[in-house]
Parts: C-alpha cells; structure tokens; sequence
C-alpha cells in the first residue's frame, strides 16, 4: 500500500506494485493491517519476569524464545479451528516426524547450553515453547487427517489410500500423425483423453487437423505441461507441448536505458562518452582529487594522444553517452582542436535541413490519402484468441486505437508508449498481422541485431499457424540469405521483414509497404525514421518505445501524432502443475531444510523434506 500524508494525517490510500513502483488502483478508504509478530505488546503479562526489558527495548532479538514468560497461555495455530471442522493435510508424513524428532533434540541441546550462563528462572523449557509428540499426535487424531505422499511409505493412521502416479506428457514434436496414432492406441486400451487448449479458437483448430483420424474430449485452460494417470486411465495433455512452442514467461522488472547519464554509477570503463565541449572520449573511471583544498569525486574521460580530462560529478550534465549505429567505434576527438567545434557547427547546419525536409515530408502526408485496411477477419480474430495470457485494459484500448486507424483513409502516426515488458510487441504483432490481411507489406526496425532476433523469433511463433512470410536482416544472418531476403522483398514474397540499419539500405525495395513499425524509436536518427516512408509516403507508421524523445513526445502532446499509453503492468504467470517421481524411501536426494524459528507460539511449523 501507499500511504500520503500530511504532517501526522492520512490523506491518500492507494495500491501499490513493488514491480513497476507504480500505483495499481484508484484511492482505498480504508485498509487492515495484520501484525507481523504472533503477539502484541498489549497482551504481555505485566507480571512477567522480563516484562522489565519489554518496558525498555519493545520487541527484541529473540523475544519468541520467551513467549511462554510474557503470556499466561499460548496456543498453536490449530487451536484457532474447531477439531470438528479441522482438515490437516501432511506432505509426507514420515519426513515431519523424523524432523519433528531433530527439532526437539536440537532445541533441548540449545536450551542446555544456555542455562549455563543465565538463571532458569528467565529460560523457558522446550516443552513451554512447543508441543511435544504426545500433544502433536494428540492434536492429529482429533480431526481429518489426508496424508500426502510422493513414495510408497506406508502408515498405520490411514484408513482409505489412493495411489495416483503421473507420468510426463510424451513429445509429439508438431506430429500430429503421431498425436492421433496414439490417442486411437490409447483408447483402445481404455484410456480416457483430455487435450488442454488456451482458447476456443486453438481447440477448433486443432479439431478441423486430426478430428476425422482420432477423437478426443477437450477442455479450456492452462497448465504447464501435461500427464498421465496410470492408474486410473486418464491422460491430459496440453497443445503447447505438442507443438513445442510453449515457454513460460516471467517478466522481471527492467527499464529502457535512456541517452542521457542520469546516474554516473551506470557508467563502465571503456565506454564511450560525450562533452559538450572537447567531443567524443571514453570515461576510464572514478578518481577523487583535490580542488581549492577539498577533495571532489570525478569522471575520468581520456582522449586522442592519451590526453585527460577530469569532470567533477557535478558537472554530470555536461557529459552524455554515446549513441551511434551498432559496431561503430567512433574516433576519439583531440582535446584544443579545431574539429570538434565544426563538427557541432555542421551538426546544428544539418538539423535546419532536416527540420526543412520533415515539413515538406509532413505536409505531403497529410495532404495524400493513406492506407485504408481492411476489417477484421475471421484469422485476426483468432489470432488475438491464441494470446496465451489475458490482454491488460491498456493493450486492449491501444490494439483497437491502432486497428481504427489503420482502417481510416488517412496516414498514421501514433506513438505507442509503455514500460518494457508491458505487451507493446503483442500489440505490434496484430497490426502487422491485419496489413498483411489487407495486402500489405510490414517493416519493422529495431536497433540492433539482438533485438531483431527476439522479434524474428516472437513474430514467427505467433504466426506460426498462418501464411505470412517473415524476413530477418541482420549481421547474424549470412549474406547469401541476406541477398536471398532482399530479392523476395522486392518481389512482394515476404511479407513482414525485421531488420536493424540494413533495412534502410537503398538496395531494400518494399513494392506495396503498408505498415513501418520503429521499435526502440529513440535509438534512431530522424533521417533513419524518414527514410522508409520518403519512398512512400502514405506508409502508416507506428512508433513504439519506453522513453520517447522529447520531439516525439512533443509531437504527440501537440496531437501531431496520437499517442497510446500501457500503464498497466500484466500480471501473466500461467498456472504450472509439477509432477515428480521419488525413487523410494532410500533415495539420496533428499533437500533437509534449516529449523531455526520451525517451532513458534506452541505450533509445529513442520518444514517437509523435499524429494525431486
């Protein structure tokens, strides 16, 4: 939660995401707050025999080894159920005993060692602290007990057993004869099938392929991977598994570097860097010295003729970080030379032609008619279906704003704007899915050759199941396909090709360009950006980036281009079952976890051995 104050009072409740450090929800009126400790302050006897050093430290290091002394009664987690209506599950039953027993000796020799230096009238007694096994078994036998077990122990307190051993879900490696040879084998032998699909869409499919060879029961939902009941003839497995395309996501909080240092420590030895006033050089490091008699921490920045130049941290703004195409090694400027000056002067020169050829680029696409795409068909709708996670409100709102201009006879501009990991690619995705529907070719830009790969890899999963043609042109890929890519380009035969700088190379011919999408925006000159849609103006152009430039930005506030925002971070972890098989009771692999603070308040925290 986040709470905003004013002086001692609360005026703001809101939800907050430790993620995207981002509030989540609008204002809470009202909130409960748990205690983190098992007992409060307010509940100590005040006739205890520590209640002396509770007066002067509050809570201390320690203090739940002396419960017992500070209350008149405690009470394990169980004693807050009825034993009528009390469920205990065990895992592994025979690992909680055997740690329970550790436990107890362990806490019983802790308990010697102490009494030798302090009076035991301030120590309490194991058996004040925890239950002991007669009260555990005790406890046990009051209410339902289900012991659950990955090993063939077997224990005198049960009355029914099951035995349920799973197995994985065989490979099918996207053969589907092989799917249906195996489902009619498997029903023969009196097995009952289930295939898990994410969406209706995916099960249709898959019904319209092998429905005639092999009949299956279907279901909607998600789990990680699929599995066999031997036992009792049931088998469920899932559609990413045979196909082999499935993989769990986790979106780990990140941030789009920006140009600009806005912490110095971000900075490496080696990089290379910019002054505004002496040019390019590369920042070697820290060093601290001495400036009119106090020592000042500074940036390290050598450069041509091995020549140094020290800038107190300060001073940070005047320095910035390199930008350039990937794999250049700029060459460092020579500090008292005339060079670096011309250089920003020609610089600020071609910015005014720049500016010059944006207004004409403009003014002609605003005076052409665009693009106009076609609805929505059947294959979009299902293509949006087979996302395998829940779309967030804001991709939602911004694959709808995109698809509507798209279908409007006028050029777009629109930025699209959020966080890394907030489903801007999936967006992307289905706009260049619906200008390939309408006839179109897509570009997509990105600024090196790494990302090029993660979208050549992405957009070919997605569009695994349709007819689109997707070209990659980067440095990984040789020249052969390379030239072979170029061709089919100019051909019209691909469909949708990725690429870095190489794609704004003149020999790279889009006969029927209908969609550029400029991932990354800010990494590319204005020049880079133009280029494309020089040659055919009326292109639509979607922009995707975390941190968009300040004329991009600008450009957007002043409704030159639409803007659509995703400030919603997804909260996209499939649900995952896990199935292992344990050896038996003597098996080496065996995980025995810490016991410190296993016993708490007169409650058995019983922590399972784990077998994997």
């Amino acid at each position: 939660m986040r709470l905003e104050f004013w002086g001692d009072e609360i005026i703001s409740i809101r939800g907050f995401s430790a993620a995207t450090q981002r509030s989540i929800s609008s204002d809470i009126k009202e909130v409960t707050l748990i205690p983190a400790r098992e007992l409060s302050l307010d509940d100590i006897d005040s006739g205890s025999v520590i209640i002396s050093k509770v007066r002067e430290h509050g809570f201390f290091e320690g203090i739940e080894n002396y419960y017992s002394l500070l209350t008149k009664e405690l009470s394990s987690f169980a004693d807050y159920f009825a034993p009528d209506s009390r469920v205990i599950a065990y895992s592994n039953f025979s690992y909680i005993t055997e740690e329970m027993e550790a436990l107890i000796e362990q806490t019983f020799n802790q308990y010697r060692k102490v009494i030798k230096g302090k009076s035991k009238a301030k120590t309490p007694t194991p058996d004040q602290l925890m239950l002991n096994e007669e009260a555990f078994y005790a406890q046990m036998n009051q209410c339902q007990s289900i012991y659950l077990s990955q090993s063939e122990f077997i224990f005198p307190q049960l009355k029914h057993s099951i035995r349920a051993p799973f197995m994985s879900q065989p490979a099918f490696e996207s053969d589907l004869g092989l799917l249906a040879d195996t489902l009619r084998q498997k029903q023969r032998d009196g097995w009952q099938y289930y295939l898990l699909f994410d969406n209706a869409s995916q099960e249709r499919r898959m019904r319209q392929t092998i429905a005639e060879d092999a009949a299956f029961s279907s279901h909607i939902g998600v789990l990680h991977e699929g599995f066999e009941i031997e036992d009792i003839r049931l088998g469920l497995w899932t559609d990413h598994e045979i196909y082999n395309r499935y993989k769990r996501k986790r979106y780990a909080p990140r941030f789009a570097p920006g140009e600009s240092i806005v912490d110095y420590e971000n900075l490496k030895p080696g990089d290379y860097v910019v002054h505004v006033d002496h040019g390019i050089g590369v920042f070697e490091g820290l060093k601290i010295i001495k400036l009119d008699g106090q020592e000042v921490e500074c940036l390290v920045l050598r450069y041509a003729n091995e020549d140094r130049v020290y800038v107190p941290t300060f001073q940070l703004s005047l320095v910035s970080k390199y930008v350039a195409e990937e794999g250049s090694a700029p060459a460092l400027n020579k500090l008292g030379s005339a060079k670096w000056q011309n250089t920003k002067r020609r610089a600020t020169q071609e910015i005014e032609l720049i500016a010059a050829d944006l207004v004409k680029l403009y003014a002609l696409r605003n005076s052409r008619p665009g693009l106009a795409h076609k609805p929505d068909g059947t294959w979009q709708e299902e293509l949006e279906e087979s996302f395998i996670y829940d779309d967030t409100p804001d991709q939602k709102t911004a694959s709808r704003e995109i698809k509507d201009d798209m279908e409007l006879p006028s050029p777009m501009e629109r930025l699209l704007c959020g966080d890394v990991g907030f489903g801007k690619t999936e967006v992307a995705i289905r706009a260049a899915f619906k200008a390939v529907m309408s006839g179109f070719q897509v570009a997509v830009l990105a600024p090196t050759t790494l990302l090029v790969e993660q979208h050549f890899r992405v957009f070919r999963e997605r569009l695994a199941q349709y007819p689109v043609q997707i070209a990659m042109l980067s440095r990984f890929r040789s020249k052969a396909l390379i030239t072979k890519d170029v061709q089919d380009i100019a051909s019209g035969n691909v469909d949708i090709a990725i690429g870095t700088h190489r794609l704004l190379s003149q020999d790279v011919k889009f006969p029927k360009l209908g969609l550029l999408i400029i991932d990354e925006e800010h990494r590319f000159g204005v020049r880079h950006k133009d280029r494309l849609r020089s040659m055919q103006s009326n292109v639509d152009t979607l922009y995707m980036s975390a941190t968009p430039i300040p004329r991009t930005l600008n450009m957007a506030l002043a409704k030159l281009k639409e803007i659509s925002l995703m400030q919603t971070s997804p909260q996209r972890t499939p649900a995952h079952s896990h199935h292992h098989h344990h050896a038996g009771y003597g098996s080496d692999q065996r995980c025995y976890p810490s016991g410190s603070r296993s016993w708490r308040s007169g409650f058995l925290r019983a922590q399972p051995r784990a077998n994997h």
